[in-house]
């Protein structure tokens, strides 16, 4: 069996059971198939690099309420209204209202394929932190496909694999939170780290 295959195989089950066991088999697959995620921490170059290698497109757009987010073209899962019983999309309404979100609709349709979009007003080492959140968000298989993750659960994993790639803790974590996600990347905290 291929990397390829092993990989998306871990991601399926990842996606249908996001247990700590499926999530930290997933990244054992992604450090088999991309070896430079080995390489930590990644630079701004080497991080970019790489999610233009993966035909990721990066824009910096005026973001309402968030620093970054990932879009790609993904089959949303279709479900039956109670109602009627009629298929139907199924959409986060909040997202689907936001500015963010037609932003990030046009830039995948503009540039034919995913696009990562990045608040203007992010400073160096903030950028490239959520440059690594949203790749991990596409990694772990977070827009691939509709699932029932919960979003919380998403964004810690993202964390943690963003935190893996950067050794940047998270700008919207609280210090103790970022210190724990150090603990479990590194297996202890580095001496004199700032993980604020």
């Amino acid at each position: 069996m291929n990397l390829t295959a092993i990989y998306l195989q871990l991601q399926e089950k990842y996606l249908r059971a996001p247990d700590w066991e499926n999530f930290f088999s997933l990244m054992g697959a992604l450090l088999l198939k991309w070896p430079i995620l080995s390489s930590r921490p990644l630079s701004y170059v080497q991080l970019k690099s790489f999610i233009k290698e993966l035909g990721i497109s990066i824009q910096e757009e005026e973001l309402e309420s968030c620093y970054g987010m990932i879009a790609s073209l993904c089959v949303e899962e279709k479900i039956k209204d109670e109602e009627s019983g009629e298929e139907k999309e199924k959409f986060d309404d909040k997202l689907f209202k936001t500015k963010s979100f037609w932003k990030a609709f046009l830039s995948v349709k503009k540039n034919n394929g995913p696009v990562i979009l990045l608040s203007k007003n992010l400073s160096a080492k903030e950028k490239l932190y959520v440059m690594a959140h949203e790749l991990a968000h596409y990694l772990l298989g977070h827009t691939v496909k509709f699932n029932d993750i919960d979003n919380h659960v998403k964004e810690l994993h993202a964390d943690i694999l963003a935190y893996w790639l950067t050794d940047i803790p998270s700008p919207l974590r609280t210090k103790e939170e970022n210190f724990l996600i150090a603990r479990l990347v590194d297996g202890k905290t580095k001496e004199g780290g700032n993980h604020e």
